[in-house]
């Protein structure tokens, strides 16, 4: 009996051997072999000539300077026009080239002279932030739409002299401390009207020392990795009367100043939406279902999510799935401990309800967690993380910055630490900040009265100016 129960395990050891060997489940860890990155458009490339296509502000005199200009590819950086991206990273994307171009050009391919049926759209981005696009005809030839001109360039050969991958200009002292100088952010603000909401960015940026501007643009303009998404709500109306307000997003195509609209269904037509934040991937909306009787409509239910920007209108991200594994229990805690607060301590707490029903929200300069229970907020006691803000860094504590300002509601400091905006209720406040502390004020913008800031999006270096150009004509 012993003999064979010792066969008998000494046979199931050997299955289980062989089935570890050749299965490949989540738990088998494999090291996968290190993959070399490679640069799509790797080496230099050369303007050999132009095509006009409809209107550009560009002249004749400047049009024709480009003929000859180098742009650079590396994964180091990428350099046209003096434009400079440091650390690129690129993401190719094989299109239909008719439909691409009447989308995004509205003119056919072929009026450039394109016969391919499929083109790659190469797009640059670093950090997080668009840089350009290149639409790769071929081996040797690229496109680069420019201010209504498409300029052709001719692949050269590859980058001769390593030690320029790493030069960002002939003095690159002077170079550095001008692109330290220059910081901007895209602040998107939600304003209350008299049917519902709309939605606005301000563009504000410094030039130099205590030199800034700004600019108004409808809608929420959110800068992601392949370029710029649009963001606003439609007002629905049922029988001529305000309904509700739901959301569409789009894409901005810096070449036209155009506004290419995706159009979203919601899953459901009895939701009134609110954004309450939105960053680089996610977005955090507060929602209302509607019902109706003889009084007309109500609001049955509110509730907050957090969703990814590609899918607006899907499912609400669990919490854990945000926070990680740490998470387990926090959500449920605070909601018992609040519903304690308010005298609510047998409320029924539902919680796999709770793990999608929480958000973002901005106070006293921070990007905060909120949880709902019984249709009201909670605290989270958890720092928010950088996946859902990236930059949240405030140099000065809140507390100081409302004792200098005592209407402050919110602030923000710039990336270079130089400057910092105090929201107040009716205006926005572009404070500099010397040695690390509260300077004088510089600049101030009139906003909505009690407009509620839902982004902050910031750049520096050299995308100011890129980001500059490609907002100067939009409204």
């Amino acid at each position: 009996m012993k003999k064979i129960n010792s066969i008998i395990f000494i046979f199931v050891i050997i299955i289980a051997f062989i089935l570890y060997k050749n299965m490949n489940l989540y738990f088998n860890v494999r090291i996968a072999p290190t993959r070399n990155t490679k640069v799509p458009l790797y080496g230099v490339w050369t303007v050999s000539k132009f095509q006009i296509a409809g209107q550009t502000d560009l002249t004749d005199e400047k049009i024709k300077a480009f003929i000859g200009e180098k742009a650079t590819f590396t994964n180091v950086e990428a350099k046209f026009n003096n434009d400079i991206c440091k650390r690129p990273n690129y993401k190719i994307k094989i299109v239909d080239a008719e439909k691409y171009f009447l989308s995004n050009f509205k003119i056919k391919a072929s009026e450039v002279g394109i016969n391919e049926k499929d083109v790659k759209v190469i797009t640059i981005s670093s950090r997080n932030s668009f840089y350009d696009e290149y639409i790769q005809i071929n081996d040797n030839y690229i496109l680069k739409n420019y201010q209504g001109v498409f300029f052709f360039l001719k692949k050269n050969g590859v980058v001769q002299n390593k030690q320029k991958e790493f030069e960002y200009s002939k003095n690159k002292e002077d170079y550095k401390r001008k692109t330290e100088m220059q910081n901007g952010v895209l602040m998107g603000l939600r304003c209350q009207t008299d049917n519902g909401y709309e939605y606005k960015t301000l563009w504000i940026y410094g030039k130099g020392q205590n030199q800034f501007q700004s600019k108004e643009i409808n809608n929420l303009i959110v800068p992601r990795k392949n370029g710029f998404m649009v963001i606003g709500v439609d007002k629905i109306n049922e029988n001529g009367v305000y309904a509700r307000d739901q959301i569409w997003t789009g894409t901005l195509n810096t070449a036209t100043n155009n506004i290419v609209r995706t159009i979203h269904k919601p899953q459901q037509n009895d939701i009134d939406y609110k954004i309450n934040f939105v960053g680089n991937e996610y977005i955090s909306l507060e929602s209302n279902d509607l019902k109706s009787n003889s009084d007309g409509k109500y609001v049955a239910k509110s509730y907050l999510s957090v969703l990814p920007l590609d899918n607006i209108y899907g499912n609400s991200i669990a919490f854990s799935k945000i926070i990680g594994p740490n998470s387990d229990g926090l959500l449920s805690k605070n909601a018992e401990e609040y519903l304690g607060k308010i005298g609510k301590p047998n409320y029924k707490l539902d919680k796999d309800e709770l793990e999608t029903n929480w958000g973002i929200i901005r106070y006293k300069g921070k990007w905060i967690l909120r949880g709902r229970v019984a249709n009201e907020n909670f605290s989270v006691n958890v720092e928010t993380p950088k996946i859902l803000t990236t930059y949240d860094n405030l140099l000065i504590p809140f507390k100081n910055i409302q004792d200098k300002f005592p209407g402050a509601l919110d602030a923000y400091t710039s990336l270079n630490n130089n400057f910092m905006l105090v929201v107040e209720s009716n205006d926005i406040k572009i404070v500099s900040i010397d040695n690390d502390t509260i300077g004088k004020v510089q600049k101030i913008i009139p906003i909505d009265e009690k407009a509620q800031v839902v982004m902050s999006q910031w750049a520096t270096g050299t995308y100011v100016d890129k980001w500059n150009k490609n907002f100067q004509d939009i409204k």
